[in-house]
C-alpha cells in the first residue's frame, strides 16, 4: 500500500507539530525551506527537505504529493507559492487536498510577555 505523501511549503515552526504526528503514522513528508541548515535538520528527522530555490525538485514533489499544506506567509507583493507554482498545483487532477495555513501574528511588548507568559505558549495541544 502506498504511503500518503504530504508536501509542506514553508516547513517551519508551525507545521512541525503536524510533521511529528504524521511521521509516526508512516506518512512520506516533503518540506520546503530557504535555509540549507534547516534542510539538513529536516533530513535528520527523515523529512525530504527541498530548498526554495530548487524549482524542478519542488515541481516533482508537487506531482508526487497527495496533499499540499501551504504555510508561507504572503509578502507585500503577493503569495510566493502562487507566484511560482500555481500552474503546477492547479494541473494536479489527483491532488486530494490543498490547505493554506492562515495565522495572525500578534507582536507584544517584552513587558506583557513577562506578565502573561501563558498566552505565548502556542504549541500545547497541537
Amino acid at each position: 500500500m502506498k504511503r500518503p505523501c504530504l508536501l509542506i511549503f514553508g516547513l517551519g515552526y508551525t507545521a512541525n507539530a503536524l510533521v511529528d504526528f504524521l511521521r509516526d503514522e508512516n506518512w512520506e513528508v516533503w518540506g520546503t525551506t530557504r535555509s540549507a541548515l534547516t534542510a539538513d535538520l529536516l533530513r535528520k528527522k527523515n523529512i525530504k527537505a527541498l530548498l526554495w530555490s530548487e524549482d524542478s525538485e519542488i515541481k516533482s514533489a508537487i506531482n508526487r504529493s497527495d496533499y499540499i499544506l501551504h504555510s508561507i506567509a504572503p509578502t507585500e507583493v503577493g503569495d510566493p507559492v502562487y507566484e511560482k507554482f500555481a500552474e503546477q498545483i492547479i494541473s494536479r487532477s489527483k491532488l486530494d487536498t490543498y490547505l493554506q495555513l492562515a495565522f495572525t501574528v500578534i507582536m507584544t511588548e517584552i513587558g506583557s510577555m513577562k506578565k502573561h507568559p501563558s498566552i505565548h505558549q502556542t504549541t500545547e495541544g497541537v
